[in-house]
């Protein structure tokens, strides 16, 4: 039997919450409430949000990789071999200005993208993002969009956490899910470059 590859999700942003499910997902079997899927990260200047869809082996190594600067070569490096096995992940780095003067900024990244593109407000990804989209461009909000979603997309379940942008403060959160080292000891660790 081969490697099992644990992915899934479905995460939405409305221009002041972010919501995800907290399902993880191998093959056709669904494992709701298991993994946290948002990870708030508090800086000295900046506030990031991080969410992340796909392979959640690879969520830890964006984070890492983004605070250690985000460099194009080591991105090759951590998840160039990972896109050729059919694992990948779709991320974003919510930067927040912790003073609120500077609205957020979504970036994302994915295994095979090493540089950011900038998404609009109101955003998804995931595999119920079509369905989440629609329903945040309609006028609902974060919550409400991954809710519909784990309706119809079988990879998207569990409780629904929410964190909001504006307060820093989670809405929603789910006490019993496996998580990424602490954040605090993530945030100190930096991928280092060989010249």
């Amino acid at each position: 039997m081969g490697r099992m590859n644990w992915s899934g999700t479905t995460i939405a942003y409305d221009g002041r919450y972010v919501a995800s499910d907290t399902a993880i997902t191998c093959g056709d079997y669904t494992r709701p409430s298991a993994l946290r899927k948002i990870h708030p990260v508090e800086l000295d200047d900046r506030r990031i949000l991080f969410g992340m869809a796909g392979t959640s082996a690879l969520f830890e190594p964006f984070i890492r990789w983004y605070l250690s600067g985000a460099n194009a070569k080591l991105h090759r490096e951590l998840f160039t071999p990972h896109n050729s096995n059919g694992d990948g992940f779709c991320g974003w780095a919510i930067i927040c200005d912790p003073k609120g003067k500077i609205p957020p900024q979504v970036e994302e990244y994915n295994s095979g993208m090493p540089f950011r593109v900038i998404i609009p407000v109101p955003g998804t990804i995931g595999a119920g993002q079509d369905i989440a989209q629609a329903l945040l461009l309609d006028g609902a909000d974060a919550e409400t969009a991954v809710r519909h979603a784990a309706h119809v997309d079988n990879s998207t379940a569990g409780a629904i956490e929410v964190f909001d942008l504006l307060e820093w403060v989670w809405i929603k959160q789910c006490k019993k899910l496996a998580n990424l080292r602490q954040l605090k000891e993530v945030s100190t660790q930096r991928y280092e470059m060989e010249d």
